[in-house]
């Protein structure tokens, strides 16, 4: 029973580290790297817009430290928060353009 826990959780660990690229019939690398570049650009921009109203709306970037008291987030925070955010803007960009993020193969045929 141990070792096929240990199996699965080597096979999911495995899967986790896949690598991933974006996809779209018909596109070549050039156009691809275009069109990334551009989300990322646009994601990047529209991140800072919204963590700034997220962290300039009550209550104001407020936390909890370690011991349960309230505080103010540390800017850390904030930035991976944002970080985050520029994520899955990017993703919504790149699907909105009609890609597909998919596991790096060699199967695709541009």
């Amino acid at each position: 029973m141990f070792r096929t826990f240990v199996f699965a959780a080597l096979g999911a660990l495995l899967a986790a580290c896949t690598p991933m690229q974006w996809y779209k019939p018909g596109v070549d690398d050039t156009m691809q790297a275009r069109d990334l570049d551009g989300c990322r650009r646009q994601a990047r921009e529209q991140s800072y817009y919204e963590i700034n109203a997220r962290l300039l709306s009550p209550p104001y970037g407020m936390g909890i430290d370690s011991r349960g008291y309230s505080t103010l987030a540390p800017p850390l925070a904030a930035e991976g928060d944002r970080v985050m955010i520029e994520d899955g803007l990017m993703q919504s960009c790149m699907r909105g353009l009609g890609y597909d993020l998919a596991p790096r193969s060699g199967n695709h045929a541009r």
